[in-house]
Parts: structure tokens; C-alpha cells; sequence
């Protein structure tokens, strides 16, 4: 007797497991395809020399700055070495303008991006040197209508203090800031009118107040709103009249001038590679034609254009001006003999304030396992061979870093146009050089240098010009 073999119909899944196997797969195809394309993106990118490791000489160092601008990422980098109240080193490397062949000199001027944030923390220390606000009031007393909730419920009393050292909870600002912008030549809201359009959508806090440093340029802002509450003035007249101008930094402002766009020594022209990740957040940008003034070899170069939250980002200055900040809170406050600061607001912002640094874009797990604080304005890294203070600023078209070595009584200043560099890698070197040696420069360019350092401010941009 034969024997038929049954066959054994295939076991049908509900709909609702083939449905998610089959978006299974399409989603793991999907991540393949964008692996793909990180992986093509990122080996046609235009790659930047790398820093030179430690140990290196001046000599080689300036080698390299050579390759980095003749790679055009970035076109340009300007650099200022101070050392207690006097300039050591200064020098420009690459063009300002590279399509118009404007070389960049130590006059040039950079948009400072988060640079920003130190002038805006001496404007609200100065404040309170006045009798005109105290780092302990609450925002509130001086901005009522900034009401902040914390899971749901009316969030603690945010502080002044707070604000300063980035632990007041407030969320950061990240594609926002590409979008809260305009074209030079326009203008944009007020410090306190941006604030009241936009407190209802930041008003929910990540954490709360006082425990833990969460870097957010929105903090910064509420703070501009402070200072024009307080002093009367908009934020760009006070910073401009009671902190730029007692330190000299005449050639330091929030907009351009006329003189800015044709002198010998115009501001640098943004630089982006098209090949890149942080292009795709240019669309982020209102009518983002309006800010390209040209795309050549692959680079595009931008149109001058200004924040609406100039508190946290809106400074454009050259490195001779950076100069002067450093050498001012290296001296007590003072640039030569003359007071620019009072020494305490150099001692408050040096000392006093400090909170941890909570994960951010600004502190990675490598700056939170070496200690980083933040301060009043500057970050903070402790270290019983001497403290370092840093602040970087980064943006489309601009990077930048400013350090101090105060037992070094040593500072640091890098601006560039371009999007991305290795700011920290750089000003590490340069520690290294200036830090522990005299001997860095030869003797020619040290007798420049002290002939230099005795000129007025006037003289010395005449004299480093093409240095």
C-alpha cells in the first residue's frame, strides 16, 4: 500500500508580524544606504592637514598652518600669544577673501560666534558691581513674564547665576540658531523683544537649577534681555560702550560698518565645503540664497549676516582685539596701564561660579572626565599645576578659541574662516611653545615684538598688519 506524503502547508504569520518583519527590512536597508553614504561623504570631504603631535617647533608649526590654509579648511587663521601684559606672537596665515585675493591680517575681522558670551558675562558682573542687579536675584525679578516649568510644574527659581554658568536647565540652542538670523543690512529684534517671542517654546527645563552646567546659548539670551532691562541701553550699545571701548577693542562690534567693507582690512568672508554633513543644516537658513555670495571649488563663501541673538554669538572682531581681552585678564583688568576692567570683575570671572559640566556639545566625555567646569563665562578646567579657562565658538563659515594659562599669566587666541578646525589641538601646540619657553622666537622678531607692545593700539594694527 502507497503511501502519500502529506505536505505540510506553510504556517501563515498574522499580518501584523509580517508587517513589521517587512519594515524590519526596509528600515535595515534604509540604514545601509545612509552608511553608505557617510562613507562616501566622508572620504571625498576635503580633508584638513592634521595637527602637528606635541613636541613640535615653531618652525614646524608655521609649516603647518601654511598647509592648513593652502587646503582652504580653513582659507584663513589669524593667532595672537600673549604672556602676562604683552603681545609674543602674532601672525595671519591665508586669505581673508580667497576668491577677491585678500590676504587676512591680524586686523581682520572674524565673527567671534560663542566667543560672545565672555563680553556678555563682564557686561552682567559690571551690573552688579553698579549696585544694579546681584548674580543671586532671580530672573523673574528682573523678566516677569519668563515663567519656566520643570516636569510639568513650576521649575525653581532660575538665577542670575545661572544663567552665567549654563546649569540654569534651559535647553541649548542648536539649528535654531541658523534660523534666527539676517542679512547685513537689515536689522533684528531687541535682546528683550527676541526673548518674549520665543520664551513659551524654551520655557520647559532639562534639569534643575543650580545642579549641573547643560551648555545653552538660549541662557546667554535671557541674559542680553537682563542687561537691556537693567542698564536702559540695548545689549549691543552697552557692550559696545562699557566693555569693548574701556578695553580698546575699537576694531570689535556687533554689526559692519562701512569702513568694515572696504578698508584695507575687511571683515573675512564665511567659509562652508560643500562636501560636508553641517550643509545640510544651511537649509535651516530663511531664504538661504540671500547668504551665498558665490560657491567656488567646492567651497561656499557666505554673505555677511548677523544674529538675532547677537548675547551668544553676534561679536565680529580680529585677533588684535581678542589680544587685548586676554592681556586684560592676565593684568588685573588692565591693558598697559590703563584700567579696562576693575580687578573684580577679573577675579569674580576667574573664580567664582563654578559648576560641573553636564554632558553637551561643548563638554564630550573626554572634558568631563578631565574635570571641566563651568564658570562665569569661561569654562574651567582645574588642575593643581595651574587652572585653564577656554571658551570656543563655532558656527557656519567661523571657528574659534580663546584660552588662558593665568599661573602662566599665558593667553590664546585663534579665530578662523572656516567651519571646522582643530582649535584645541592648535592652542595646545601653542602652549607648548609659549608656555614654559622665552626662547620660542628669535631675537629679530622678539625686538619687533617689544618695540611693538610699547605702540598705542593704533600703531600696533599698523605695525602687525602683515605680520
Amino acid at each position: 500500500m502507497r503511501i502519500r506524503s502529506r505536505r505540510r502547508r506553510p504556517h501563515l504569520l498574522p499580518p501584523a508580524v509580517t508587517m513589521v518583519r517587512r519594515l524590519a527590512i526596509v528600515l535595515t536597508g534604509l540604514f545601509l544606504l545612509v552608511m553608505l553614504v557617510v562613507a562616501v561623504v566622508f572620504a571625498i570631504s576635503p580633508r584638513a592637514p592634521l595637527t602637528p603631535p606635541s613636541g613640535a617647533k615653531l618652525v614646524e608649526l608655521e609649516a603647518f598652518f601654511e598647509r592648513l590654509v593652502t587646503s582652504e579648511n580653513p582659507p584663513s587663521v589669524s593667532i595672537s600669544v600673549v604672556k602676562g601684559d604683552s603681545v609674543v606672537y602674532q601672525k595671519s596665515f591665508g586669505f581673508a577673501d580667497a576668491p577677491a585675493a585678500v590676504r587676512a591680517t591680524p586686523d581682520t575681522r572674524y565673527r567671534w560666534w560663542s566667543l560672545t558670551k565672555l563680553l556678555t558675562a563682564i557686561a552682567v558682573v559690571q551690573l552688579q558691581e553698579q549696585g544694579l542687579l546681584d548674580l543671586d536675584d532671580e530672573v523673574s525679578t528682573h523678566l516677569p513674564f519668563v515663567k519656566l516649568t520643570y516636569r510639568g510644574e513650576p521649575a525653581a527659581p532660575v538665577k542670575i547665576v545661572h544663567l552665567l554658568n549654563h546649569s540654569s536647565g534651559l535647553r541649548n540652542l542648536r539649528f535654531e540658531v541658523l534660523q534666527w538670523t539676517h542679512v547685513d543690512g537689515s536689522t533684528g529684534p531687541s535682546a528683550g523683544a527676541h526673548l518674549m517671542d520665543t520664551i513659551e517654546r524654551y520655557s520647559r527645563l532639562r534639569s534643575t537649577p543650580g545642579r549641573r552646567g547643560y551648555y545653552s546659548n538660549y541662557g546667554y539670551l535671557v541674559l542680553g534681555a537682563i542687561i537691556e532691562k537693567v542698564s536702559n541701553e540695548s545689549y549691543e550699545t552697552y557692550v559696545a560702550t562699557r566693555v569693548l571701548a574701556p578695553l580698546g577693542m575699537d576694531h570689535t562690534s556687533f554689526e559692519l560698518t562701512d569702513t568694515t567693507r572696504t578698508n584695507t582690512d575687511p571683515a573675512a568672508v564665511g567659509c562652508h565645503p560643500i562636501v560636508d554633513f553641517q550643509t545640510l543644516f544651511l537649509s535651516g537658513i530663511r531664504n538661504v540664497d540671500d547668504y551665498v555670495r558665490s560657491i567656488d571649488k567646492g567651497r561656499i563663501w557666505l554673505e555677511p549676516f548677523h544674529l538675532e541673538g547677537n548675547a551668544f554669538g553676534g561679536v565680529i572682531g580680529p585677533v588684535s582685539d581678542a589680544a587685548l581681552l586676554l592681556r586684560a585678564f592676565l593684568h588685573e583688568g588692565r591693558v598697559g596701564d590703563q584700567p579696562a576692567l576693575s580687578p573684580e570683575t577679573v577675579r569674580k570671572m576667574l573664580s567664582d561660579g563654578w559648576v560641573r559640566a553636564g554632558s553637551s556639545s561643548v563638554a564630550p566625555v573626554l572634558h568631563r572626565r578631565a574635570g571641566m567646569q563651568h564658570g562665569l563665562g569661561w569654562w574651567v578646567f582645574p588642575s593643581p599645576d595651574g587652572d585653564m579657562y577656554q571658551h570656543t565658538g563655532a558656527g557656519p563659515g567661523f571657528a574659534t578659541i580663546l584660552r588662558l594659562y593665568p599661573k602662566e599669566r599665558l593667553g590664546i587666541a585663534v579665530l578662523a574662516n572656516g567651519t571646522s578646525l582643530d582649535r584645541e589641538g592648535i592652542a595646545s601646540r601653542l602652549y607648548e611653545l609659549f608656555g614654559a619657553s622665552e626662547d620660542v622666537l628669535g631675537d629679530e622678531a622678539r625686538h619687533d615684538l617689544r618695540q611693538i607692545d610699547d605702540l598705542t593700539h593704533p600703531e600696533i594694527d599698523r605695525h602687525t598688519r602683515n605680520r
